[in-house]
């Protein structure tokens, strides 16, 4: 909310999404995007209740539609660990993923964080 309103969602508006199963308690949305709105991002984060046995191909989606990354709760922390391409050394350790960062291949082996882009090419995405 910016001067009392509520900005639209435009085709330039950066996604981001919490997944879990059930989700409807989650108070993620709220706090990711009033930080949005103070830091002046055009970013929203959304909620999505998700099945554990649909979590792969809503994985694949949100990397699909351009979303910039994912949070995850119990169990599809678990569920991840299996699913992502690249892991990070402590989700290696603890076996379990938290948050998943998309990222675009702009050049052969040059891959960048998708929320580093102003605009979003249809180039190949990993999680």
């Amino acid at each position: 909310m910016q001067n009392g309103l509520i900005q639209p969602i435009r085709a330039t508006t950066k996604l981001c999404a919490v997944l879990g199963h059930p989700i409807a308690h989650s108070a993620s949305p709220a706090m990711h995007n009033t930080a949005f709105t103070a830091l002046g991002l055009d970013w929203r984060y959304v909620a999505f209740d998700v099945p554990p046995e649909k979590l792969p191909e809503a994985i694949r989606g949100a990397a699909a539609l351009g979303f910039v990354g994912l949070n995850l709760t119990v169990p599809h922390k678990l569920i991840a660990f299996r699913t992502v391409d690249l892991l990070d050394p402590s989700a290696e350790k603890w076996e379990a993923v938290n948050t998943i960062r998309f990222e675009l291949e702009l050049e052969p082996e040059q891959w960048v964080p998708i929320a580093h882009l102003e605009t979003i090419p249809n180039r190949p995405v990993r999680a």
